[in-house]
């Protein structure tokens, strides 16, 4: 830190240390990701009116013995493209059937739209986890208590009876349950600003 020109060092903790060397890892990486994929589009790009096909590779639903925030996040993105799925595939190809008059049979599918609800609608998972990473005080505990408290109704959310730091979520693949410790720690994950002006330094164009 540097403070009227004077620069004070203050070391870190093993763990701090270690989210540091993280947070940079998966910077480097994602910015080398990026990096790749601007240098190939650039190679085989064609005129504006030229056809293409995209291809989209994620990880997919995953339901581990310790689900933590990251499969949160995956399994959420699942939800999203199973909502897009269901929309294009079920939903407006039904209608198409209906407006042209084609006989068909009618298609049982599970709409998952409540489930997104309870994700991402005001006050649900997603915004009350950005809410309590901006308390200074808030904890994962504090957390798990209001999630708890506004969603334990919902039919889509899970409050495990023993377990006292999980929840879960009822997905359109089954149900998962989720560790909330470590939650807030990992929404909070934000680039110290020595570590962002190094790599702003480098002289390779994907890092900085």
């Amino acid at each position: 830190i540097i403070l009227r020109g004077e620069e004070i060092c203050s070391p870190l903790t093993i763990e701090q240390a270690v989210d540091s060397r993280d947070s940079v890892a998966m910077a480097l990486y994602s910015q080398c990701f990026s990096w790749i994929i601007l240098k190939i589009n650039q190679k085989i790009k064609g005129k504006e009116n030229f056809k293409s096909i995209g291809i989209l590779d994620i990880f997919g639903f995953e339901n581990f013995e310790v689900n933590r925030f990251e499969q949160f996040n995956i399994n959420y993105a699942n939800e999203k493209l199973q909502e897009y799925f269901n929309k294009h595939i079920f939903s407006l190809e039904q209608l198409e059937y209906n407006r042209e008059g084609v006989q068909w049979d009618a298609i049982d599918w599970m709409d998952n739209a409540e489930c997104l609800d309870l994700i991402e609608k005001k006050l649900g998972l997603l915004a009350l986890v950005n809410e309590e990473s901006r308390f200074p005080k808030g904890t994962d505990f504090t957390l798990l208590e209001k999630l708890h408290s506004r969603h334990s109704t919902n039919p889509y959310y899970v409050k495990p009876r023993v377990v006292d730091h999980q929840f879960g979520i009822k997905h359109y693949a089954g149900e998962v349950l989720y560790d909330a410790r470590g939650i807030l720690e990992k929404n909070r994950d934000t680039f110290r600003d020595d570590i962002l002006n190094m790599l702003r330094e480098s002289r390779l164009d994907f890092v900085c």
